[in-house]
């Protein structure tokens, strides 16, 4: 007769199953419970790991805060991408082109220093048809601009100052960059 390789009930003559019906119900609870621990744990780990974040980058903050109080000039630099109307293949890349969000940039005091294309190459081929049928390398490459990305530059100095705020987002969106 079969047991229970966790208790050693009985499980009876017929029986294939490993445990009985009391120890699979106390192995699922352990279960749930052990899940729950680790899902409480990586919690608390993300929060730690956040709070110790928020210190590094408000750290960050007000050592840019205190070299602009100490007159140096500070030039801080961001990207943005616009996806730009263009088609290929009678397709569109994106379904207009706005700069809205350069505007509200411009008079943030933020200034275009650079403007790098990005290009979708497309594969020019030919297609035959008859005794050699088939599609084949056309010897280029087509270039299509699907965007572009747009360097941009913000002084801040005592002249020229910049909320917390904005200190505290440059530093935090930069922070491995800080951190290297």
């Amino acid at each position: 007769m079969a047991k229970c390789s966790r208790c050693g009930a009985s499980l009876g003559f017929f029986s294939t199953a490993t445990f009985c019906d009391d120890c699979r119900v106390n192995i699922q609870a352990e279960q749930q419970r052990r899940q729950a621990a680790e899902s409480e744990n990586a919690q608390r780990a993300m929060a730690q790991y956040e709070a110790q974040r928020a210190e590094i980058v408000a750290g960050q903050a007000q050592s840019l805060r205190a070299r602009i109080e100490n007159g140096e000039r500070i030039i801080l630099y961001e990207s943005v991408y616009l996806p730009v109307d263009s088609l290929i293949a009678n397709e569109a890349m994106s379904e207009e082109f706005s700069i809205s969000v350069l505007r509200q940039l411009g008079l943030d005091g933020w200034d275009v220093v650079a403007v790098i294309p990005r290009t979708i190459g497309v594969a020019l081929t030919n297609t035959s048809f008859g005794s050699t049928s088939g599609e084949t390398w056309g010897a280029g490459m087509g270039g299509n601009v699907a965007g572009v990305h747009l360097l941009l530059k913000r002084e801040v100095s005592s002249q020229n100052n910049a909320s917390d705020e904005l200190l505290k987002w440059y530093s935090a969106r930069n922070l491995d960059d800080f951190a290297a």
